[in-house]
């Protein structure tokens, strides 16, 4: 039928519709208005409310029951599973009928592009088709949405034939899993991400081993130059091939990787050997190589390629070792011959005998020939931080200008948007009261100490001053006259000790005239020691015996030497020590007699700095001695309450000081060098701990230095607060 007809048919239909309508209409009102205007003529009132009443009430039930049978209707259509919904051109508007077209088109794109078929055997008629051939809804090989042009071909090939779609950029997106590259990927089918980063590590190692210059098998004319103390590299290939070589094996133990560095660590060596080159692109990797390696959430395919892309410049960058390197080598040794040196067995069996190795060489032993160049600390992308890795005497230490030149500050760059927004997660909240100071300048308001001893009590809150429990190791140790063999007295007065009291389930309540029986346990920072059996009266042996040997604040990270004071100590006194298992402790002063707020906050941090442990693993609670983790411990009164809630935190230079030691098979404190930095926050949230577990706690970082940071220390750089 002409569409003009039809136009003009509907017209006709709802033209009669609606006279019909209004003449039926008509009809129903005239009888009972005629009634009801004679009713008002003759004055029957009633009447006419009768009527009136009666007909609205009609009306209304009507409607009623219209709509019921309607909602009744739908109900029923409703409940009636359909496998499709026809739907044509004339029961839709042509916006909705347009929609529903887009709709089925990109469905009917999943569909074809989703079967399984040969792609490389219909290329070719793909493209060979008319890229401007028209179609019709009519036509044989119509694909909806596909805005009217036909790539296929004639007859049943069409079915098979690739719709004309870009394949760099389909309509329903580029589809990927995070983790793993597409099966269609061209140049990394199939390839898990994360074994991939596992690998980089030893690739890195690989690539700087076999930058070691070779030395000759046999004695030779290379040879004899080197004897007489000339290194320079081969003149041309022909006198290379002349002699066979073998990598110098003192230059491979230089760069081998020992299997309790950490790779950021290990950059930073390489960067003072010369090896990276530039520095900048180190930090530039180890940004990205740690946002992969460590964060919970897996890479898409661009950003693996951008630390692929970075890996990969890293290693064309990388140099030779320099032969100056090879002359300072000669003089550490003490011979200018050029024989090969002895190495024990790998680090990853744990054996590795490192007294006569590079890393067993001290700052300074390397003679006036040693490289001079500092530690490379890479800090952000095109940034470099240099920083000389102390190791001079307690004397040399010096104080930090500012909060930043203490503890390196987290930067979005390096470290991700993570570090600009406090928990998400947290529902923990401070009382409505919880007021602190927020106008005071933190950094520097403390004053120096040495030595951090811990007594554990069992308890969370204490009298308000410590020193006044009759017959306990506080008062023994602040009341006592010890005098500490530096000459300085150790007491709550003389802030070279501070003497706290820590939450410990060891400690059992007696009465007060057996408390002087009562052994305890006590732990010594930064030198992470625990002292076993201790009671008031073993209190000087406490002193004279471990905290006259225990490294203090300003005791160099890489000259602490402990090798007698266990054996001698065992002698002299019934006192046992032995290593803190933990890699890191935070304190929380918990001692609401002397600040209410103490006690309001200490519980509160505490469960959600358990609540971000426990994911990584690290969590210990009081009778959990596995080596490595996190403890946390209540302490007493720390000062400067009215910036609560005050944290310290003690964190050892490497997380993994333990799996060396079980290597070796012992438990020699000697290797144990301590807590390498204290970091004394205040103004701590709850909302603060995720970010201190992720940055302070695991790296060293203070996310907010010029709000939180109060002082602390830094044994590996020589840096202080006071």
């Amino acid at each position: 039928m002409p569409p003009s007809l039809t136009r003009l048919l509907n017209l006709f239909h709802y033209s009669v519709f609606i006279v019909l309508s209004v003449a039926l209409a008509c009809l129903i009102v005239l009888t009972p208005a005629d009634a009801i205007y004679q009713c008002y003529i003759t004055q029957r009132l009633t009447n006419i409310f009768i009527i009136t009443g009666a007909y609205v009430v009609t009306f209304l039930l009507a409607v009623l029951i219209y709509a019921t049978r309607i909602y009744t209707n739908r109900s029923v259509l409703a409940g009636i599973p359909k496998a499709w919904i026809p739907i044509e051109k004339d029961d839709v508007g042509k916006s909705v009928r347009r929609l529903v077209k887009e709709g089925l088109g990109r469905s009917a794109l999943i569909a074809f592009q989703a079967r399984p078929r040969d792609v490389s055997s219909l290329a070719a008629p793909a493209a060979a088709a008319s890229p401007g051939t028209r179609y019709t809804e009519d036509e044989e090989g119509y694909t909806p949405g596909m805005k009217g042009e036909w790539h296929g071909q004639a007859g049943d090939e069409r079915d098979n034939a690739i719709p004309g779609i870009d394949p760099g950029n389909p309509p329903w997106g580029h589809v990927e899993h995070p983790g793993w590259s597409s099966p269609c990927c061209v140049d990394l089918p199939n390839l898990p991400y994360r074994t991939v980063i596992h690998e980089l590590p030893n690739l890195i190692e690989a690539k700087a081993v076999s930058l070691a210059p070779r030395r000759p098998v046999l004695p030779g004319q290379f040879a004899r130059r080197r004897q007489q103390g000339d290194y320079r590299p081969y003149a041309d290939e022909r006198e290379e091939e002349e002699e066979e070589t073998i990598p110098d094996t003192r230059v491979v133990e230089i760069l081998r990787r020992p299997g309790s560095m950490t790779l950021r660590e290990y950059m930073f060596h390489l960067s003072s050997l010369g090896v990276v080159d530039p520095p900048e692109i180190a930090g530039e990797f180890l940004a990205l190589y740690e946002h992969a390696r460590f964060s919970g959430r897996e890479l898409y395919e661009a950003e693996f390629r951008q630390l692929m892309h970075v890996f990969a410049e890293m290693l064309r960058g990388m140099r030779f070792f320099e032969d100056s390197h090879l002359r300072v080598l000669g003089d550490v040794t003490g011979t200018d011959e050029y024989t090969e040196s002895v190495i024990g067995p790998s680090d990853e069996e744990g054996e590795t005998d490192s007294s006569g190795s590079f890393w067993g060489i001290e700052a300074g032993e390397l003679g006036p020939g040693a490289p001079k160049d500092p530690v490379t600390a890479v800090t952000a992308p095109g940034t470099v931080e240099w920083i000389e890795e102390f190791g001079g005497d307690p004397e040399d230490f010096q104080k930090a200008s500012s909060a930043e030149s203490l503890f390196a500050k987290t930067s979005p760059t390096t470290d991700g948007d993570e570090c600009l927004h406090d928990c998400a997660t947290c529902s923990t909240r401070y009382p409505a009261r919880f007021d602190v100071d927020q106008e005071d300048t933190l950094y520097g308001n403390v004053d120096g100490w040495a030595t951090h001893l811990l007594v554990a009590t069992g308890k969370a809150d204490w009298v308000r001053d410590v020193a006044d429990e009759e017959g306990s190791v506080m008062e023994a140790v602040a009341r006592g006259g010890v005098v500490a063999g530096n000459g300085r007295y150790l007491g709550l007065e003389n802030e070279t000790l501070c003497v706290e009291y820590a939450r410990s389930d060891e400690y059992h309540q007696h009465e007060k005239g057996q408390r002087q029986h009562q052994p305890t346990t006590v732990m010594l920072l930064p030198g992470f020691t625990l002292i076993d059996h201790v009671t008031p009266a073993l209190v000087p042996d406490l002193i004279r015996d471990f905290v006259d040997q225990a490294p203090t604040t300003t005791t160099p990270l890489l000259r602490l030497s402990l090798s007698d004071t266990a054996a001698a100590a065992a002698s002299r006194t019934p006192l046992r020590s032995r290593p803190c298992p933990h890699a890191a402790v935070i304190l929380l002063c918990s001692q609401g007699t002397r600040d209410a707020r103490c006690g309001q906050s200490a519980p509160l941090l505490r469960r959600e700095f358990e609540r971000h442990l426990r994911p990584l693993g690290l969590h210990r609670d009081l009778d959990d001695d596995r080596p490595g983790g996190v403890g946390i411990y209540f302490i007493s009164h720390v000062g400067g309450h009215k910036y609560a809630a005050n944290v310290i935190v003690y964190r050892r230079r490497d997380f993994g000081w333990h799996r060396g030691q079980r290597a070796a098979g012992g438990t020699d404190e000697a290797d144990d060098e301590g807590a390498a930095q204290g970091i004394w926050l205040a103004r701590v949230r709850p909302e603060d701990c995720e970010n201190i577990v992720r940055y302070t706690v695991l790296q060293g970082k203070v996310v907010k230095p010029g709000q939180q940071l109060r002082g602390g220390f830094d044994r590996e750089t020589g840096l202080i607060s006071w």
